[in-house]
């Protein structure tokens, strides 16, 4: 699969803590024995993270690199009081709450609009999970959020509130089903039942301004947190670019234009040949961020390129796009 599938995460989830991270180990130690990048490897851990973290050293001393292991499911991380008090996002949580209460849409006599401190959990978890998703909303559509105090004046065009609208709706049905919701011709808050669990496209236009109000409020919602909205741009980057005796020197120049211009620049570079690899090391050097595209089956790059330098350059990647795998099937969120 390291071979020959695009895979995003590796996740070993076996009943011993001792087996779960030896296999980690065991896949790390082949990936790096032949050239393979190495996605994240996320080992069940059932006990504590300290004994993952001291495994983690005591294998580092082998030369084998081990950064790429993460616990998941630890009892640190389950009983932690964030965890337990739901305190890591309470804050942003009632702030989408409150931006939910002051909008056109609340029904006074549902229990979804009560005050916080008189409101369901239900509703509660419904307003973490839309703060939690913001970054991953944002991400989708080519926007970052950032530190900034007072936030900044931003506004997503008509095209942008559209895709951001339909991924929130997207987010929300997935929410609500999470929850134990299901779907019903009126909605019946006391027996789970929602009206509005349909695809974006098929709600009326009143319907789906109740996910357009949310998004064109972000800017506001997340300057009260101090953080901005900014842009990715992306600067793709062809051969003839790479080989250019000033490639460096205009490419920093043209990501400084799009910093002050207020965008975050991120160059897209074809991962082809030796010289890819060392531009793209010479640009995170200069704290530009890189994302690699990979037009080739990595095992294919890795007989032509440099195994150890290649495998650097992979691993420091803002990001790496896989080449699309044949005939691959394009799944819509809903099926009809």
């Amino acid at each position: 699969m390291l071979r020959t599938l695009p895979l995003a995460a590796i996740i070993v989830s076996g009943e011993s803590d001792e087996s779960n991270f030896r296999v980690a180990v065991q896949l790390r130690r082949f990936a790096r024995t032949q050239q393979l990048w190495t996605p994240p490897i996320l080992v069940r851990q059932q006990g504590s993270d300290l004994a993952l973290e001291s495994l983690k050293k005591l294998i580092a001393t082998e030369t084998t690199d081990v950064s790429r292991i993460y616990a998941f499911g630890s009892s640190d991380e389950q009983y932690a009081p964030k965890a337990v008090l739901h305190r890591l996002d309470e804050t942003m949580a009632r702030a989408v709450h409150e931006d939910f209460l002051r909008g056109p849409f609340g029904d006074p006599a549902s229990p979804g609009t009560a005050p916080w401190e008189h409101l369901l959990e239900t509703f509660r978890s419904s307003s973490r999970a839309q703060a939690e998703h913001i970054d991953v909303k944002l991400a989708y559509a080519g926007f970052r959020r950032v530190p900034q105090p007072g936030g900044s004046a931003f506004v997503f065009s008509d095209q942008e509130v559209e895709r951001l609208a339909a991924v929130e709706h997207w987010r929300w049905c997935v929410d609500r089903w999470l929850d134990g919701w299901t779907s019903g011709e009126k909605r019946q808050d006391e027996l789970l039942k929602h009206d509005l669990r349909v695809p974006y496209e098929k709600l009326e236009e009143e319907r789906k301004d109740q996910d357009r109000l949310p998004v064109r409020n972000l800017p506001k919602l997340l300057a009260s947190a101090d953080a901005a909205i900014r842009r990715e741009m992306q600067i793709s980057i062809g051969s003839a670019r790479v080989l250019a005796p000033d490639a460096i020197e205009k490419i920093v120049c043209e990501a400084d234009h799009w910093k002050r211009a207020g965008h975050i620049p991120i160059v897209v570079l074809k991962l082809t040949s030796r010289e890819d690899v060392w531009l793209a090391r010479r640009l995170q050097q200069q704290g530009i961020t890189v994302r690699l595209e990979m037009p080739k089956p990595f095992g294919v790059l890795a007989e032509t390129l440099a195994p150890e330098e290649l495998t650097q350059a992979l691993d420091a990647a803002d990001n790496v796009i896989p080449p699309p795998a044949p005939e691959a099937a394009h799944r819509r969120p809903f099926s009809a």
